[in-house]
C-alpha cells in the first residue's frame, strides 16, 4: 500500500523592510566646555537606540555616551585647542547633524532657574578675563542677570544662540539701577547680538536676554524651545576688535561680472560670509610657472568656519578640491593644470578648520578664487591669503 506523505507548502510571504529614522541631535547643553574640565552634556533630541556611538572632529575631546539616555560625558583636555568642535551621534540608522560644542579658556557657568524677572536676576560676578553662561530660552521665556558695575567701567556682552544652529533671534537688553534701558543690541553679522555700555553710575545692573522667532512668525512674545541654547560671553574692560591686518578689504576691491580683482601679488584680503550658501569670488592675475598658495583664516579667528578649497575651470569643471589635512593646522593642497586655463578657487563652509592651498602654474591668464558658506549659520570676517 502506497505511503502517503503530508504536502508540505511554503508560502513566501513578501517582508517589508522598515528602516527606523537616524538619530537626531537637536542641541547640546551645555554647549561648551572649559579647558580641562569634564563635564556631563545633555544630548537635546530623538534617538531610538543609546548608547550610541559619538563622533567629534576635535582631537582633544573625548565623548562617551553615559548608561542614562540622552547624557553624554565630555572631557576637554588641559591644553585643548581653543575652537568649536563638532559632534555627531551615530547608530545603525544613520547619522545625526553635526552640533557645535565651544571649547574655551573662560571660567564657565550655567543659567539657574528661574531668573526670568529683574527681581530673580541671577548674580554673576564678571571679570576682565571673562565668563561665559551658558543657557536654553524657552517658549516665553527671557533670562535676567545681575552685575554690578563701577561708574566708568565698560561691560562687553556677546551671544552665540543663531550661530550654535539654535532657531531664534536674540536680543539683550541692559538696564541700569533704576530699571531704565541704558542698551539694546540685536543683530551683528548674523542674527546674534553683542554690546559694549560704559556705566554712568555705580550700581546694580540687569542684563536682560530674550529672542523672537526665527523665521519670523504670527506669534507675538518670547520665542524659543527646549533645543534653543545660548552661550553669553561677559567681561569688563574696552574690547579692541580683531585686527585682521590685511591689505585689501573685499567692499574697497572693483568689481566686475561678479568677482572681486585682486590687483597684485602678494594680497590678502578681509571679507565676509554674511549668509548661508553665500558666494565670495575674487579674481588675481598670474604667470606661467609661477607657484602660489592660497591661505584662509577663519577658524584661527575664533569664528565657526570650515573652509573647503576647489579649483574650477570657468565652465565649472572641477579641477581639484582640497578639505581635509589632519597633520597640518593650515590645510595644504598642490596641483597643477594646463596651460593658458582660467580657473575657479572655491571655499565652502562646514565646520572649524583652516586651510591653505598651493597651485603651481603651467600657463598664464587670470584665475579666481570663490570663497562661499554652504552651513546654516552666518559668519564673521575671514582673511584670504594670496
Amino acid at each position: 500500500m502506497p505511503r502517503h506523505h503530508p504536502a508540505v507548502i511554503f508560502l513566501l510571504l513578501p517582508t517589508l523592510l522598515l528602516q527606523a529614522d537616524p538619530p537626531k541631535l537637536d542641541a547640546l547643553y551645555p554647549s561648551g566646555g572649559e579647558r580641562g574640565e569634564t563635564l556631563e552634556v545633555k544630548a537635546i533630541g530623538t534617538f531610538g537606540t543609546w548608547p550610541p556611538k559619538v563622533w567629534t572632529d576635535h582631537p582633544d575631546l573625548s565623548v562617551v555616551p553615559k548608561e542614562k539616555k540622552g547624557l553624554l560625558e565630555i572631557a576637554v583636555k588641559a591644553d585643548a585647542r581653543i575652537r568649536p568642535a563638532l559632534i555627531r551621534i551615530i547608530d545603525f540608522n544613520g547619522s545625526s547633524q553635526a552640533r557645535t560644542f565651544v571649547i574655551s579658556q573662560n571660567r564657565e557657568f550655567l543659567e539657574t532657574e528661574s531668573n526670568n524677572h529683574r527681581k530673580r536676576a541671577q548674580d554673576l560676578n564678571v571679570t576682565r578675563r571673562g565668563i561665559v553662561v551658558n543657557g536654553i530660552l524657552k517658549r516665553d521665556d527671557s533670562d535676567f542677570f545681575h552685575i554690578h558695575l563701577r561708574k566708568g567701567q565698560t561691560l562687553n556682552a556677546e551671544v552665540d544662540g543663531y550661530s550654535l544652529g539654535s532657531m531664534i533671534d536674540p536680543f539683550l537688553s541692559l538696564l541700569d539701577p533704576l530699571g531704565h534701558e541704558v542698551a539694546l543690541a540685536s543683530d551683528t553679522h548674523n542674527l546674534d547680538p553683542k554690546l559694549s555700555y560704559k556705566a554712568e553710575v555705580c550700581g546694580p545692573h540687569y542684563l536682560q536676554l530674550f529672542a523672537v522667532s526665527h523665521p519670523a512668525a504670527t506669534f507675538i512674545g518670547y520665542a524659543g524651545s527646549d533645543s534653543s541654547t545660548y552661550r553669553l560671553s561677559l567681561s569688563l574692560g574696552n574690547k579692541r576688535p580683531k585686527e585682521l591686518e590685511a591689505d585689501f578689504k573685499e567692499y574697497e576691491l572693483r568689481e566686475a561680472n561678479g568677482s572681486r580683482l585682486i590687483p597684485r601679488q602678494p594680497a590678502s584680503v578681509e571679507g565676509f560670509l554674511s549668509n548661508g550658501h553665500e558666494v565670495d569670488s575674487y579674481v588675481f592675475g598670474a604667470k606661467k610657472r609661477q607657484k602660489l598658495q592660497f591661505s584662509v583664516y577663519a577658524q584661527s579667528l575664533g569664528l565657526i568656519t570650515d573652509p573647503v578649497f576647489s579649483l574650477h575651470r570657468p565652465s565649472g569643471i572641477l579641477l581639484k578640491e582640497q578639505d581635509i589635512d589632519p597633520h597640518l593646522s593650515r590645510r595644504r593642497l598642490y596641483c597643477s593644470v594646463g596651460s593658458h586655463q582660467r580657473g575657479a578657487l572655491e571655499s565652502a563652509c562646514v565646520g572649524p578648520i583652516d586651510h591653505g592651498f598651493a597651485h603651481r602654474l603651467k600657463g598664464s591668464d587670470w584665475f579666481c578664487i570663490h570663497h562661499c558658506s554652504h552651513c546654516q549659520y552666518d559668519f564673521d570676517s575671514v582673511l584670504i591669503v594670496l
